[in-house]
């Protein structure tokens, strides 16, 4: 069980190296200490996770950088997925559905409608 959590540590600092703003990344990280025992860096991560969700939601100093990475982020997840995110935004969905598979949903860049819409329905919720 240490030895997983320790390798899900080496495995996100890896990951933030290459991808400094990403909510998804901090979200997981916080989850991690805590899991380990570690009450204040857990919160440091959520903290970091709440700046990059308002940098993009106030078009703050950070907000193209965290727009960018929740986009990377987007962009990995299944058709089924994004579709379930987008449910509530028929407008958005209907170019997503244009895709035919994971792959093409996948290239599908989002777009700015797209991020603001995860960001509130998936990251905002769970921070």
């Amino acid at each position: 069980m240490l030895q997983d959590r320790l390798e899900q540590l080496t495995h996100l600092f890896t990951s933030l190296s290459e991808s400094p703003y990403s909510i998804e990344i901090y979200i997981h990280l916080s989850g991690v200490y805590g899991e380990l025992g570690y009450p204040e860096l857990a919160a440091g991560a959520v903290y970091k996770a709440l700046l990059l969700i308002d940098a993009i939601l106030d078009e703050d100093e950070y907000c193209e950088e965290a727009i960018a990475a929740v986009s990377d982020s987007i962009r990995t997840q299944s058709y089924s997925v994004r579709c379930e995110v987008l449910e509530s935004h028929p407008n958005l969905r209907s170019t997503l559905q244009q895709a035919t598979s994971d792959s093409e949903a996948s290239s599908s860049e989002p777009d700015d409608e797209e991020v603001l819409v995860w960001v509130k329905e998936r990251y905002a919720v769970q921070v």
